[in-house]
């Protein structure tokens, strides 16, 4: 194996939790546990707002290509915009991979433990995520993987609501029939997917439902993170390797 100083690195990004325990702790470990699945990488994590900060996980790499892994739902403003100019501040030769969010493995992924924790196929799924009132790209994103989802055999009836646009997520689970599944389609465990969501759900008085939140499974992610990487070993290897 190469000395750590001569690998590629390997960048798990995300926004960084606001809200919750706000440690990135779930980061972290996927981070971890991707590292070990890549003995060949350098696989760091760094946050957009938080510690450990984008620029103090990246401290170093000089002459390195540096492959980002997005911990986000969807590609937007925060992946197009923010942490591009992040990198590019950098000065570091960097490859963009695909957000978990938008990976037909996050879609098996979550199909199989909605299955596995349902019992059988549910009649109902209701994939609540973040929305926006200042761009489509989150409703746009959870509709194609509640599209996927349905594709998958999850449910014959999946629908989306989210917390900052219609259809709100609490008048959505309101009017769930009884024994509905609910996918919480949020990457970390901070403000909204352990917080807002936990709230809106206990306000409910809805014990009936069932919850799946697969990005929680760490080592799953990780799996699908280094599955990544490999489809794309052609941009940063060179040919003679």
């Amino acid at each position: 194996m190469a000395p750590a100083a001569e690998r590629p690195i390997l960048l798990v990004a995300a926004h960084g939790e606001r809200g919750g325990a706000g440690d990135n702790a779930r980061l972290a470990s996927i981070a971890d546990a991707a590292g070990a699945l890549l003995p060949g990488w350098d696989v760091r994590h760094g946050v957009l707002s938080g510690k450990p900060a984008l620029e103090d996980a990246l401290s170093g790499p000089a002459g390195r290509t540096v492959a980002v892994w997005p911990f986000f739902m969807c590609r937007g403003y925060f992946t197009d915009t923010v942490l591009k100019k992040r990198l590019d501040g950098l000065g570091l030769e960097h490859v963009m991979l695909d957000v978990l969010g938008e990976s037909r493995s996050f879609v098996e992924l979550t199909c199989e433990k909605l299955l596995r924790k349902a019992g059988s196929t549910p009649e109902n799924v209701l994939v609540i995520a973040h929305g926006s009132t200042k761009g489509t790209q989150s409703r746009l994103a959870a509709e194609k993987f509640a599209g996927w989802l349905a594709e998958a055999g999850a449910s014959p009836n999946v629908t989306c609501a989210y917390l900052e646009e219609p259809p709100f997520a609490a008048g959505a689970i309101a009017g769930l029939p009884q024994g509905s599944v609910i996918v919480s389609l949020f990457a970390g465990d901070g403000l909204h997917g352990g917080q807002d969501l936990d709230d809106i759900l206990a306000e409910s008085g809805r014990d009936d439902l069932t919850v799946v939140t697969p990005a929680a499974d760490t080592q799953a992610v990780a799996r699908i993170v280094a599955g990544a990487v490999v489809n794309r070993l052609d941009a940063f290897m060179p040919a003679s390797e």
